[in-house]
């Protein structure tokens, strides 16, 4: 399934759709904020933050923007971030 439809079902609040696009993007995610935290458990703690506040906010994200997923995503990860600072 491509990333667009996976978002879609996301927003329509399939929970399937959502344990995967966590699991697709997981990795992404949590390296970025243990390059910027150097903290495991710091950023353990921010990722799942991320991906609680993606979970409450996914429709608001605009499949046919120009900013892509992961774009969003981070944004959402680095304000976790300065939030915890």
């Amino acid at each position: 399934m491509n990333e667009k439809a996976l978002i879609k079902k996301c927003q329509r609040g399939n929970r399937t759709a959502f344990d995967e696009l966590i699991r697709l993007y997981y990795e992404y995610v949590s390296g970025f904020l243990l390059k910027i935290t150097m903290n495991e458990t710091l950023t353990e703690d921010l990722t799942q933050e991320t991906f609680l506040k993606m979970i409450r906010s996914i429709e608001k994200f605009d499949t046919e923007g120009s900013a892509g997923f992961g774009t969003w995503l981070v944004t959402i990860a680095k304000n976790c971030y300065i939030d915890n600072l």
